[in-house]
């Protein structure tokens, strides 16, 4: 599962770069994060994968606080 993670931070973080400057890109920034939280929240061990885990939680942590239209 590792593998997959990473592999769909990548995606993420290509298609943010990618997003052109507008009111739509932080919605939808607001929205990949979203996604990547409500994806892998819990599925990683800290003590198993501390990395993964560490993304989890900040992308989570970023999801409450990010405003959202």
């Amino acid at each position: 599962m590792n593998k997959q993670f990473w592999d769909f931070l990548l995606a993420t973080a290509l298609e943010i770069e990618e997003l052109e400057a507008g009111e739509t890109s932080s919605d939808r920034i607001s929205a990949l994060i979203e996604t990547i939280d409500v994806a892998y929240k819990g599925a990683f061990d800290p003590a198993d994968a501390y990395e993964a885990y560490v993304v989890t939680a900040l992308c989570s942590a970023l999801h409450k606080k990010l405003p959202r239209d």
